[in-house]
């Protein structure tokens, strides 16, 4: 009901606009992997994980940063890998190298290890710091050291 007092129907999709935009400035950025991928770094520069500074507000960075550790083991959504390289998919491939967001990496895959079912379980990858390399089509979130913790995902109401 309006100020005319006047029943109207509104679209789900407005509601979660205005929902998406409060949350823009208001809810600090996290990197969450749901479906693990287990990436190894053949090269990874160091023995010790590196901490890398990301952004509590992409949009604005004076907000604050929060640090994390970036390691010779990352994690990435299993969706951002296929074997088979197909056109218009711009996430990690054999032939196409990803950058990892926040880290200033780019990634290349090596080795796809499977399991028993033929099931891709790990990748090994080398590492090129970004900027001495060519930009990739795409960057992708990561996770390294990640904790346990219970993840509900709403569809829409």
């Amino acid at each position: 009901v309006g100020v005319t007092v006047a029943q109207t129907t509104m679209e789900p999709h407005l509601l979660e606009a205005c929902v998406r935009e409060v949350l823009n400035d208001t809810a600090p950025r996290i990197m969450a992997v749901l479906e693990p991928l287990k990436i190894t770094i053949t090269n990874f520069p160091g023995d010790q994980a590196i901490d890398v500074k990301v952004p509590n507000f992409p949009a604005d960075e004076s907000k604050g940063f929060h640090t994390v550790p970036f390691s010779s083991t990352v994690y990435i959504e299993q969706t951002d890998f296929r074997e088979v390289m197909e056109k218009g998919y711009k996430r990690l491939t054999p032939e196409q190298p990803v950058g990892l967001r926040h880290a200033g990496y780019i990634i290349s895959v090596q080795n796809i290890i499977k399991d028993g079912n033929g099931k891709v379980v790990e990748l090994e990858v080398t590492c090129t710091k970004s900027d001495v390399a060519q930009k990739p089509k795409a960057f992708i979130h990561w996770v390294s050291n990640p904790l346990m913790c219970e993840v509900r995902l709403y569809d829409r109401l």
